[in-house]
């Protein structure tokens, strides 16, 4: 079974990119988004919520490489594609972005579920 576990470590290493790019360059990751900030503390709060939450996770995975921590992210991203599925329906706002997202998301958690 060593494919899968390939495949769980690519995720936790995917996820920590993911962070490393929301802390490095989060103005970009803000527009992928759609999001404005009207201050210097918005993009703080971008690198270190989102940012810092990506890199912990991923550092977590790659550190205790053990099922229960590999089930803990997908339930992250299970739960961060239903939330969305929601959101998407409540707001309104299914979009190529919001689409490519739960895609992703979708994705991630079935990859760490297998």
């Amino acid at each position: 079974m060593i494919l899968p576990s390939v495949v769980k470590i690519a995720v936790a290493i995917i996820t920590l990119v993911r962070g490393i790019y929301r802390l490095v360059e989060p103005k970009m990751s803000m527009g992928f988004f759609d999001l404005k900030t009207a201050s210097p503390r918005g993009v703080t709060e971008m690198r270190a919520v989102p940012g810092g939450m990506l890199i912990g996770l991923g550092i977590a995975v790659l550190v205790f490489p053990i099922p229960a921590v590999y089930k803990a992210l997908a339930i992250i991203y299970a739960v961060m594609a239903a939330i969305r599925v929601v959101s998407i329906a409540v707001d309104k706002s299914l979009d190529k972005q919001n689409g490519i997202c739960l895609a992703f998301d979708l994705v991630m958690a079935v990859l760490l579920f297998l």
